[in-house]
């Protein structure tokens, strides 16, 4: 009985390897949090980036919707993956992919390098 109270309390969630990760809530407050800035963010910076990377007009709206298209290709594949092999480190390679391909497109050069990089951004992190 105290055994399984504690384990309410603490919310574990086993993974493939049998260690247990805690998982509160904190994981997908962050993960909220870090769409809204790539997304709503990324609107920020687009008049520089179509004028530094000189992206016609018609096609300004690629780099920044990008995104939705890969999410809406890949949401359940990974969601299946999760479900086999626990949330937690699908979520941590999500993480992991998403920073990795953020520094690269941090140094894009041209638009079709820049909207490639945010459409892999996005692959592992839903």
């Amino acid at each position: 009985m105290v055994g399984d109270r504690l384990r309410i309390l603490h919310c574990y969630e086993p993974n493939l390897i049998g260690i247990n990760f805690p998982s509160n809530g904190s994981d997908v407050m962050l993960a909220n949090h870090i769409q809204e800035y790539f997304v709503s963010g990324f609107t920020v910076i687009l008049p520089t980036l179509t004028t530094e990377l000189n992206i016609p007009s018609s096609s300004a709206t690629w780099p920044a919707s990008a995104f939705s298209l890969v999410v809406a290709s890949f949401l359940l594949i990974f969601g299946r993956l999760g479900d086999m092999y626990g949330g937690y480190p699908i979520y941590v390679a999500g993480l992991v992919w998403l920073t990795a391909w953020s520094l690269v497109a941090g140094f894009s050069t041209n638009q079709i390098m820049l909207c490639i990089c945010r459409a892999l951004q996005y692959v592992l992190f839903y």
